[in-house]
């Protein structure tokens, strides 16, 4: 039940994503989350594997912009951020 809940989810992420201009790499960072729902931008760095801290900063802006992720710290600096839905499925309260 939980897995089709994922699945669901991923596909909601990717519906969008259609028109960004990096859909892909998008697509990638939601699978990323799936498996880190909590997480910042340097863990996002190293976990995906991105040149730049800048790069990683972006894509977590996009998420934040979709709904995607939230931040949780109220800080400036070592922010993390929680994807809540996924984080629902995952913990069986969604």
């Amino acid at each position: 039940k939980r897995i089709y809940k994922l699945e669901q989810l991923r596909a909601s992420y990717r519906k969008k994503f259609v028109s960004e201009r990096d859909k892909k790499r998008l697509e990638a960072v939601a699978d990323y989350l799936i498996g880190t729902p909590i997480t910042s931008i340097a863990a996002l760095q190293k976990g995906m594997k991105l040149r730049s801290y800048r790069t990683a900063q972006r894509y977590v802006d996009k998420l934040l912009s979709f709904g995607i992720v939230r931040e949780v710290t109220g800080k400036g600096r070592n922010r993390v951020y929680f994807a809540d839905e996924l984080l629902k499925v995952i913990e069986g309260r969604g």
